[in-house]
């Protein structure tokens, strides 16, 4: 009798043990993880595109051969549509840092980029960029650039000192050599000459550079690269290189191999649209196609 008192006992103390944690114990609530922020707000890609040189539509025939030169009202319309569509203009420091993994960058972002630094780009292509309140990088070959009042002696003239400095609001400058935008012996210069010479002439062009808006970047010229070049690139300080492969630039990409689109009259404009995302997949495989085609014609 007495070890059923016990055992009854011990019952009622538990029963009232698993009540009373029932009812005082509150149930843990889980709770739901909100990630810093939402994929789709940001990019995974940047178009980087590359423009040369401008001329005015009425002109254009006199260059219909050269596909480095496009009528600047091609360029307005392609700014144009980047604008009215939301599209950001980033700066080479912030693509670093997106490709170092370092930052995130908005959704629609990209990159202008103007090859050998061509008058054309102030007198017709530095208003266009101030109107839409976007920013462009020009990689300058350092020896083309003139003296105020120097007049040009080919038919395309370079920019000045003074159309450099007056425009430093929208451009930055970046290297494209200081003289080995040329070949030898049928052959880039980059690919005959040695390491040593590369790195003078790297210096040389740091150093007239320095007095503008200057980024340590760099676009190889006629697009070749090698491994002697890039370690000459980085023996000044060059942390970024483009080439001319087309494609996007992604977290993670190698620095010194970075892709762009190359623009020229030859690209239309649902192929630009294209580049920069806005069409279907399907269409982009087609234009991508299109292009490819145009580009073995060219070569044969």
């Amino acid at each position: 009798m007495v070890k059923f008192k016990k055992i009854a006992s011990l019952a009622i103390i538990a029963l009232f043990i698993l009540m009373g944690t029932k009812s005082f114990v509150r149930p843990i609530k889980q709770i739901k993880k909100v990630p810093l922020h939402k994929p789709e707000s940001y990019a995974t890609r940047v178009p980087v595109l590359t423009y040369h040189d401008f001329v005015l539509g009425n002109q254009e025939h006199k260059y219909a051969r050269n596909d480095s030169v496009l009528p600047i009202e091609l360029f307005d319309e392609e700014m144009r549509y980047l604008y009215q569509n939301g599209y950001k203009t980033i700066t080479l420091p912030e693509l670093e840092n997106f490709v170092k993994h370092k930052s995130l960058l908005p959704l629609k972002s990209v990159a202008i980029t103007m090859d050998d630094g061509y008058e054309s780009d102030y007198k017709l292509a530095y208003p266009i960029l101030k109107k839409y309140h976007f920013k462009a990088t020009i990689f300058i070959i350092g020896k083309y650039i003139r003296q105020d009042g120097v007049k040009s002696k080919g038919p395309f003239p370079f920019l000045t000192y003074s159309e450099m400095k007056n425009s430093e609001d929208v451009f930055s400058f970046s290297s494209h050599t200081f003289n080995l935008h040329r070949t030898i012996g049928h052959k880039p210069a980059l690919a005959v000459v040695g390491e040593d010479q590369i790195v003078n002439d790297l210096e040389i062009e740091k150093d007239f550079l320095s007095q503008f808006n200057y980024e340590p970047y760099f676009a190889y010229p006629f697009g070749g690269y090698s491994d002697k070049v890039i370690r000459a690139l980085k023996k000044v300080g060059i942390r970024m290189a483009f080439t001319t492969k087309e494609g996007d630039v992604m977290p993670g990409d190698n620095p010194y191999m970075l892709r762009r689109h190359i623009i020229t009259p030859a690209v239309s404009f649902d192929e630009f649209k294209a580049i920069m995302g806005d069409t279907s997949y399907k269409d982009r495989l087609k234009i991508r196609f299109n292009h490819l085609i145009r580009h073995v014609h060219k070569i044969l």
